[in-house]
């Protein structure tokens, strides 16, 4: 977005630098209308040119959280509070108190700390971050929380034990870095442990426990379901909220459609589509050939239909 003004330099071009970031953040928070906070947004970012290496911010539910702020990199929950707002909703409809959740890619914590606040302090969470970076955002972010009630672990979930190159990509935050290099010529690459859920899961006895599992890991999604055999053993067999995006998945030789068969080859499950503008729910067999893919939700066939039917609004 072009400047409509220019800002004088020095500190007072910094002042008001952050006179203008904190202005349009209160006015996020408090933004009366479902339009136009993420034009002012825009133009609060465009400009300024220098953002706050870590800031602390509150959300309406009443957590708090340290981020690195960058235009594109969680400014949603600096300006607004809120990131994936649509997920956010239908998570804290379903997850209930006494839950055990896997958060797998935790990246900074807005679900680890949610899932952590939902279940209460008969619940647990186990959260994994292999970005050394982003750990330490994770680490300080449970830090804040009230509740003990919470693990993390900072390395990476998948269908081996053993050590794997991580991508980092410059033009993106780090929350989108990949095993895979997605075809990109600028990264950086890191070596990072990896570790199956099931070793993890016999190591610290953990059988017929997982409530709800939530993976968002840039594509590895199969990977990790393929060291996460006992989810699917358990009596009662986990909630499934998970990324399932062509462009992700393709850069590891397969397509979102893989990974319904996989969990559909276990356990019958219902698959549910998330529009990410509206929280619509589709429910779905599978998806088109060819088709983007989407974060999708999936509950096991005759287990928690109560609350599946919380849901039932959203489903079209």
């Amino acid at each position: 977005m072009p400047q409509i003004f220019k800002l004088p330099s020095g500190e007072l071009r910094e002042y008001l630098e952050r006179v203008i970031l904190l202005t349009a953040r209160s006015a996020g928070l408090h933004w009366p209308l479902p339009k136009g906070k993420y034009r002012m947004m825009l133009l609060a970012e465009s400009l300024c040119r220098n953002f706050p290496k870590e800031v602390r911010v509150s959300t309406p539910d009443g957590r708090i959280l340290e981020l690195s702020f960058s235009p594109n990199i969680w400014d949603t929950v600096f300006f607004f509070g809120e990131y994936e707002p649509e997920i956010t909703n239908i998570v804290g409809r379903i997850i209930e108190n006494g839950d055990c959740c896997l958060d797998v890619g935790a990246n900074f914590g807005w679900y680890t700390t949610l899932f952590s606040k939902l279940v209460g302090p008969d619940g647990s969470v186990f959260s994994f971050e292999p970005h050394p970076e982003t750990f330490e955002l994770l680490r300080k972010n449970v830090s804040l929380l009230e509740l003990e009630n919470f693990l993390i672990y900072n390395f990476g979930l998948g269908r081996y034990n053993g050590e794997a190159e991580l991508h980092l990509f410059d033009e993106l935050g780090s929350g989108h870095s990949s095993i895979a290099d997605h075809g990109r010529a600028n990264t950086k690459k890191i070596k990072i442990e990896m570790r199956t859920f099931d070793d993890f899961a016999r190591e610290h006895s953990i059988k017929n426990e997982i409530t709800f599992l939530k993976a968002d890991i840039e594509g590895a999604e199969l990977d990790f379901l393929a060291g996460a055999e006992s989810l699917f053993q358990q009596s009662v067999p986990p909630i499934i909220l998970m990324e399932m995006a062509l462009e992700q998945s393709s850069a590891f030789g397969y397509s979102p459609n893989d990974l319904i068969e996989f969990i559909r080859q276990r356990r019958p499950y219902r698959f549910f589509a998330i529009d990410m503008f509206n929280g619509r729910m589709t429910e779905l067999q599978n998806f088109p050939d060819g088709h983007i893919g989407a974060n999708v939700i999936a509950f096991p066939e005759g287990f928690y239909n109560e609350r599946l039917a919380r849901l039932s609004n959203r489903i079209c």
